[in-house]
């Protein structure tokens, strides 16, 4: 359940006023059951109740050609209640609560466009009998400069803190497997997150365009998964600081139209360079590309794209790392007023099942994944759709919606 507000009060003097409610409510249960030859059945279960409200409050005022200020004060929060039973049994509180205030400034001027902005946060964090107060500043900044409309060339830093989940925070210990247990860390404190990138732009005319990027982000005071030796077998804990965890990545795309813009060809093509710090200590990289070509002719409409194999680290609290092979995909299609004809021709020289695979290895603990799909191998369909034209068109807006909910505290596997 959840409710989401939006109220705008448009004030004199270039002022306005906005006012930003929102409240979810969810009901989470989960439950498994691991049955391995000569063990005992292991039984897991959890159910979770959260409650989340949040607001903010923003005044912005118009300067004209000075530019624009945004003034904002909101607040969070959210209470957990989950009850584990099976291989542990107890009931699990946790509330967080988050003060911020901030200001942002962004002004135009001529080829030129900045915005900066700056707050502070203030946290609460209770999970059982402890609790912690931390507080901390954020900031951002982006600059823009074009010449021409042809050139331009845009900087972006961002410096932030994240709250950790309330399923990251449970000291409850829960067995997987007769091998493998989970727990979490009731003392998990933000991790600081910096976020910075520089791109440049060359459009020369209408049927060409050329663009270059770098981008790099990482995480201070991290938490991470590690996986800890015991009599019993391996207990995967989180635990705070961790080493750090970075990422960086360049690359450039094109687009060009040809025969009066009836063909459009396009590519991109990236390298990713990532550090994953202790426990873990690997370093990754990996290249990619994508290549796309669509043709227009009359009714007629053709597609042919393809994808080399990609690699990306699977979230950054953990050391996994994930290969998926490459791609590829021709559709064509015809089309009037009411019909429309489409083939869509997937993969047909893959005649296999297997799709990602993602790998971790741990001083005591490694993992090794392999996704099965039927999605994964050869496809090949045929799309047909008439339209029938009655009455008035008219456009339906303001429905009910899923607006989204609050996220369960039960510790995650």
């Amino acid at each position: 359940m959840a409710y989401k507000g939006y109220y705008f009060f448009k004030l004199p003097k270039g002022n306005s006023l906005t006012f930003n409610p929102t409240y979810s409510y969810s009901h989470t249960e989960k439950n498994s059951t691991y049955l391995e030859e000569g063990f005992d059945e292991i039984l897991n279960g959890a159910s979770d109740n959260t409650n989340k409200l949040s607001a903010d409050l923003k005044f912005k005022h118009a300067f004209g050609r000075w530019g624009n200020l945004l003034c904002k004060v909101g607040g969070s929060w959210e209470r957990n209640r989950t009850r584990y039973t099976g291989s542990a049994n107890a009931l699990d509180r946790a509330t967080s609560s988050r003060i911020e205030v901030g200001a942002n400034y962004d002004i135009s001027v001529g080829d030129f466009y900045g915005q900066a902005g700056m707050g502070w946060d203030w946290d609460r964090l209770q999970f059982g009998d402890a609790s912690d107060s931390p507080a901390s500043p954020k900031f951002d900044i982006s600059l823009q400069y074009s010449v021409r409309q042809k050139h331009s060339i845009e900087a972006t830093f961002i410096y932030n803190t994240w709250l950790p989940s309330p399923s990251f925070k449970s000291a409850m210990v829960i067995a997987s497997s007769p091998l493998l247990s989970y727990t979490g860390n009731p003392a998990l404190t933000p991790a600081k997150f910096y976020q910075g990138e520089l791109s440049y732009t060359w459009i020369p005319n209408n049927n060409f365009s050329l663009s270059a990027y770098g981008w790099i982000w990482s995480i201070g005071n991290r938490y991470a998964f590690d996986y800890v030796a015991t009599p019993d077998g391996v207990i995967r804990t989180i635990k705070q600081p961790m080493g750090g965890f970075a990422e960086w990545q360049y690359g450039m795309s094109a687009k060009l139209w040809l025969f009066d813009r009836s063909l459009m060809l396009s590519g991109d093509a990236s390298n990713i360079l990532n550090y994953n710090g202790a426990p873990y200590n690997v370093r990754h990289s990996s290249f990619e590309a994508n290549l796309r070509a669509r043709y227009y002719v009359r009714n007629w409409n053709f597609a042919l794209t393809y994808m080399t194999p990609s690699e990306w680290a699977d979230g950054w609290m953990n050391g996994m790392w994930a290969h998926h092979p490459s791609t590829w995909y021709f559709s064509a299609g015809w089309a009037n007023d009411n019909w429309n004809v489409r083939g869509d021709f997937f993969n047909l020289s893959r005649w296999h099942r297997r799709g990602t695979t993602i790998k971790m290895q741990s001083e005591v603990y490694d993992t090794d994944l392999v996704h099965i799909s039927e999605t994964n191998r050869a496809v090949a369909q045929i799309v047909v759709t008439y339209t029938f034209g009655f009455g008035k068109k008219v456009e339906r807006t303001n429905q009910p919606a899923v607006s989204g909910s609050a996220s369960s505290g039960i510790l995650k596997q």
